[in-house]
């Protein structure tokens, strides 16, 4: 079962990650499991330059 199946079991109903945009595999990686880039909200990690979204 991987991550997002378990937290949806678990009742999540959204997940949200932050990451930088250097990271081009992983956010490739989010893109291709269903993940949408949302604008960054609140108070974010210094080298975090982009959040992403998924509703389970």
């Amino acid at each position: 079962m991987i991550l997002l199946e378990y937290a949806k079991t678990l009742g999540a109903k959204r997940i949200f990650i932050e990451g930088n945009t250097r990271l081009e595999t992983s956010i490739h990686l989010y893109r291709k499991l269903g993940f949408k880039e949302i604008p960054l909200q609140g108070e974010s990690h210094d080298r975090c330059n982009i959040m992403m979204e998924i509703y389970l």
